[in-house]
């Protein structure tokens, strides 16, 4: 499950996404983990209470969830750190060959050398792997949305199909919607659509 909170919010016309608070939460299922760029005020049990963010926050940070979840540090031992997170309608699709790790593992370097800088705390690749949702990477300020098919890790092809999504997205972290204008729109959204 991918929820993105502009698709299950009201919010009242005209005002400032930056100046709206929001504390969401979240009720999973028995067993299902998750990931989320938001901050979490509490988390026991099923029931996960996110700490108050701007409405902007809110909408820019979706939450990836799943009875097969795997979390991957990208960068151990090191700041900030990077996650790829992965969520799979089977278990054995949630096998990510080594040399795949230790490949994704050059992404925070890369990214390091390439921009000179990082503006966020933490990033997560929030990854959907089903063949039951639509497929396609968004761009959000710590995390990217990258929906791809249930054998992706399993299948030679897929996989090299599928390569430069995680890049393309993370790269859009700098260039993307944190580089638009805050009048663009009222409610400042993510990514292209």
């Amino acid at each position: 499950m991918i929820v993105t909170w502009n698709q299950v919010l009201f919010y009242p016309a005209g005002e400032s996404s930056d100046g709206l608070t929001y504390a969401a939460s979240l009720k999973l299922p028995a067993g299902w983990k998750y990931d989320t760029a938001l901050p979490v005020e509490s988390g026991g049990g099923s029931e996960i209470r996110f700490a108050p963010v701007s409405l902007t926050k809110l909408v820019d940070s979706p939450v990836l969830a799943g009875e097969y979840f795997r979390r991957v540090d990208l960068t151990p031992g090191t700041t900030p750190h990077m996650y790829l997170c992965m969520a799979s309608d089977s278990k054995a699709a949630l096998a990510m060959p080594d040399s795949e790790v230790a490949a994704y593992r050059h992404l925070a370097a890369e990214a390091l050398s390439l921009f000179g800088a990082w503006h966020f705390k933490e990033y997560r690749l929030l990854v959907p792997m089903s063949d039951h949702i639509s497929h396609f990477g968004l761009e959000h300020h710590e995390s990217s949305e990258d929906r791809v098919v249930e054998r992706t890790w399993l299948d030679d092809d897929i996989r090299i199909s599928n390569t430069n999504l995680m890049p393309h997205e993370l790269t859009h972290s700098w260039n993307g919607s944190i580089a638009a204008p805050p009048e663009a729109s009222p409610l400042r959204t993510t990514g292209s659509q």
